[in-house]
């Protein structure tokens, strides 16, 4: 577990804390690890990782009982931590041996960012001895802090020092934020660039994203500000009563701490306007793409329905033509069956053909009448004397009532 302290700051003074020694000024840091995330096997025997809480520590319960009896840590921090509230405060105490400490508890949610980081800090005025404990603090953070601590050494005694730190790892982390969402406002906008022509719904979900995460930096920026001017309203209350009997550096490491924390609001100040500007240009930006993508589909669907209007029309036609083909085709088709195919010519079967002179000519003997199994009654009644019982039937001939036309059988 790492932890930070001041070059002549040792670790066996916290154990008999608070008592009357004037070495000890400094400040000693503890940066809890993150608890890593623990691994379950679901129903379906695959195993799965959940990440812990972010107020789970990686202490035992007497351990955890120790640091908190020895660095005076507020208890309020971890109601806090555990309802995901972002709060600031602080708090005079007076201990049993008549000794005043200073309170102070920072904490940011991380239900949404998960680099957020909380402190519980004291500061013992008379030892100008300040203790904290860091949570989920990460790598980059605990980087920043080293960086912080050796650029000004002549702060490790002060009173806003962890105050300080707190607020520069605030900074820090949104400012990251508002990177992020400016790289993602150009990465989209070089796609949209790209297509031109081509919209689709993926590109508007991401302008979404976006924009939902410059809001989140928006109003993670508005709640640093506003613990912003809790501690300055803090340095400036307790101004007098830190540089009576100070020495002239102290007191200008107050003027500086001061200028800083101006400076981080101005910038907070400028990320939340910024963020409030991408916000708009993302909605803006996402409105517009997909106006684009509705009228690009509307073109679509207008060129689907001109296409189903002509085949409409298409099918109108060959329907008109089908009115018309297909009973003529049926006809066509039950004509030409075998039924109707006759070979032979109709004759009167009471024709009865006599020898002749047929047989001296050339010319072919006339048609033998056939019997078929088929036969019909003329519906219209012809005189006897039309028929000539020498002659064979004419053309359309109508057989009087009686007679009988067949076919297809061989008549005997």
């Amino acid at each position: 577990m790492p932890w930070l302290q001041s070059p002549c700051f040792r670790q066996e003074l916290l154990l008999r804390l608070p008592q009357n020694q004037a070495d000890i000024s400094g400040f000693h840091i503890l940066f809890p690890s993150r608890v890593k995330p623990f691994e379950i096997r679901d129903e379906n025997d695959d195993l799965k990782t959940s990440p812990k809480e972010h107020y789970y520590l990686p202490f035992s319960k007497a351990n955890w009982a120790r640091i908190v009896k020895h660095f005076h840590i507020n208890r309020v921090i971890m109601d806090a931590m555990r309802e995901n509230k972002c709060y600031t405060g602080f708090q005079n105490k007076r201990l049993q041996n008549d000794h005043m400490i200073r309170w102070f508890t920072g904490v940011t949610s991380p239900k949404n960012d998960p680099l957020s980081v909380s402190m519980s800090a004291v500061y013992f005025p008379q030892y100008r001895l300040s203790l904290a404990v860091v949570y989920n603090c990460d790598t980059m953070q605990l980087n920043l802090v080293k960086r912080l601590l050796r650029a000004s050494p002549e702060a490790s005694s002060h009173s806003l020092l962890m105050v300080g730190l707190f607020v520069e790892i605030q900074h820090h982390r949104i400012s990251a934020l508002m990177s992020d969402v400016t790289k993602e406002l150009d990465q989209i906008t070089t796609i949209l660039n790209s297509k031109s022509s081509k919209f689709e719904y993926e590109e508007n979900q991401k302008l979404r994203d976006a924009l939902v995460a410059a809001k989140h930096c928006e109003e993670e920026a508005r709640t640093a500000r506003s613990q912003l001017e809790k501690i300055m309203k803090h340095a400036t209350d307790h101004e007098k009563a830190d540089h009576r009997g100070a020495s002239a550096e102290y007191i200008q490491t107050t003027k500086r701490f001061k200028e800083r924390f101006k400076q981080i609001y101005y910038q907070l100040e400028a990320i939340s306007a910024e963020s409030r500007v991408k916000a708009e240009e993302l909605r803006t930006t996402s409105d517009l793409y997909l106006a684009q993508l509705a009228r690009s589909e509307a073109r679509e669907a207008a060129s689907l329905a001109f296409s189903a209007t002509r085949q409409a029309e298409i099918s109108k036609y060959i329907a008109l033509m089908a009115m018309f083909y297909l009973p003529l085709t049926a006809v066509s088709t039950i004509f030409a069956t075998p039924v109707f195919k006759f070979e032979n010519h109709w004759v009167d079967v009471n024709w009865k053909f006599r020898g002749g002179g047929a047989k001296d000519s050339n010319s072919p003997e006339p048609d033998l009448p056939v019997f078929s199994g088929r036969f019909s009654f003329a519906t219209e009644h012809i005189s006897s004397g039309n028929s000539k019982a020498s002659g064979s039937p004419l053309p359309g001939f109508m057989v009087p009532q009686g007679h009988i036309l067949v076919k297809n059988s061989q008549y005997n």
